[in-house]
């Protein structure tokens, strides 16, 4: 019986490593994380469901994404979200993990203006809000990004994304 979260969740993890094609268990350690907000753990199952299927371009953005936010293999999280923008251009989450993956390098303007090619229904999205905040006050347009830090507020974020919000707000 596993009647405690870590039980369970070494449970979970014995079973991908003995029969890893049984993905239902890395869905259910995804579910786990995303509902805790253990980003580190997201991280994990993206690393080894994208292993078990590296066309997924939803996996590959999750992973890039996570990665970003844990300061973790920074060079390929940066190419994947290149890779997934080159492919979508479009796709709006694609576009602000590339935007971040931009803002990570230290090139805020780039991914900012990536973000504004995106029409204002996507950026008003709360999980896109968020990064359109971030980039929006990283480049000196703090007015502008107030109405996107509401929008973001109704996203689910991970503590460091939460924590990304913060500073860019000015409330370390």
């Amino acid at each position: 019986r596993c009647n405690r979260p870590a039980d369970r969740e070494n449970l979970l993890w014995r079973i991908v490593g003995r029969f890893p094609g049984q993905r239902w268990a890395l869905h259910e350690l995804e579910r786990g994380y995303g509902t805790a907000g253990n980003t580190g753990g997201l991280n994990k199952v993206y690393e080894a469901l994208f292993a078990l299927n590296p066309n997924d371009a939803g996996l590959k953005n999750n992973l890039a994404a996570t990665s970003l936010l844990l300061k973790l293999n920074q060079t390929r999280a940066c190419g994947q979200a290149r890779e997934l923008y080159e492919t979508a251009n479009t796709n709006a989450v694609f576009v602000s993990t590339y935007a971040f993956a931009l803002h990570v390098q230290g090139k805020s303007a780039e991914g900012l203006k990536l973000m504004q090619a995106l029409p204002e229904a996507d950026l008003q999205r709360p999980e896109i809000a968020t990064y359109y905040a971030l980039l929006l006050s990283a480049t000196g347009s703090r007015d502008q990004a107030g109405a996107y830090f509401i929008a973001a507020e109704k996203a689910q974020l991970l503590p460091e994304e939460r924590q990304l919000l913060a500073q860019a707000r000015g409330q370390n």
